[in-house]
């Protein structure tokens, strides 16, 4: 798995292709094994964390700093660098090697990145309990530290190792949950089964990921709420009413539409962090500029453990 690899090699375009080439984003997609919206989406995400538009490089130091959470910034910070900056295609490389990865290969190098493959300290884990909880006081910090500490090791030492890790995870009591926090696709399911262009020379650089699939819109029939259909307002609002109930995962179910953390984020500020508005406003967004329709809220929903919401369409 090329994530959390600090020596893997670092490896880039020609010079001569930059952001604002004809072929930035097809060169990318060929050299990258990857579709052309699947690229165009990390491209989106690539200068969401604060890339450069006219190098398409990223230097962490420099770009990404607020805009990135704990664990986005253990993750960038473990790409290989030249001079500091992260080239556009290393990133595409490993989102896609996370993409293949199988469950033992991503949590194997989930313990590799949070510190350089050696055994968790209390320090690091404390450290990883505060990115969960980032509004807790220190002693709900301490104590879940311990608690944490207590699960991966049952008690026998003050330090945490590859095999602890492993063992926790394979025997954890909702594996399905473990499934879906693993679970990572660069674009949803129903714009990565489009069918690749044969010839990309015309493709415009420019266009959002899932551009295309507008030219469908005229196909689909608006409002009307079945499940080849947009969903209405109202059924997004009924979405975003349930999904805002405290014990329910809005996040998720926008990362599985699509919504990269973030975008999500940025959702958050524009709505005064209120939930139902973030979620309805977002959830618009995704209708109106995928499309998306009613058939795939249903299918994210029941992919993220909504399924009595995903019945109610």
């Amino acid at each position: 798995m090329g994530v959390a690899q600090s020596s893997a090699s670092v490896q880039d375009l020609s010079p001569g292709i930059t952001p604002t080439s004809q072929n930035w984003i097809t060169s990318h997609a060929k050299k990258a094994g990857l579709s052309i919206p699947e690229v165009q989406r990390l491209w989106d995400q690539f200068r969401h964390l604060g890339a450069s538009s006219v190098t398409g490089r990223l230097n962490p130091a420099i770009s990404a700093g607020s805009r990135l959470n704990y664990n986005s910034h253990m993750f960038i910070n473990s790409l290989p660098k030249a001079g500091g900056n992260i080239s556009f295609l290393n990133y595409c490389i490993a989102c896609s090697d996370i993409e293949n990865s199988t469950e033992e290969e991503k949590l194997r190098s989930i313990f590799y990145l949070y510190n350089d493959g050696k055994e968790w300290d209390y320090s690091v884990l404390r450290k990883l309990v505060q990115s969960v909880y980032p509004r807790e006081n220190d002693d709900v910090i301490k104590s879940t530290t311990d608690t944490l500490l207590s699960q991966f090791t049952y008690g026998s030492h003050d330090y945490v190792t590859e095999m602890d890790f492993l063992r926790f995870m394979r025997n954890f009591d909702d594996h399905t949950l473990i499934e879906n926090c693993l679970s990572y696709e660069i674009i949803p399911p129903y714009l990565k089964n489009q069918k690749r262009d044969d010839d990309l020379s015309d493709y415009n650089p420019t266009a959002r990921s899932g551009q295309r699939l507008l030219n469908n819109r005229n196909n689909l029939e608006e409002g009307e709420g079945g499940v080849g259909s947009l969903p209405s307002d109202q059924q997004l609002k009924t979405v975003s009413q349930l999904m805002s109930e405290p014990q329910r995962d809005w996040g998720r179910l926008l990362n599985t539409l699509g919504f990269t953390e973030g975008e999500i984020k940025d959702g958050e500020r524009e709505n005064g962090n209120d939930t139902y508005d973030t979620v309805l406003a977002m959830l618009t967004r995704w209708r109106d500029s995928e499309p998306g329709t009613t058939l795939e809220l249903k299918q994210a929903l029941e992919e993220t453990n909504n399924a009595d919401i995903s019945n109610r369409l």
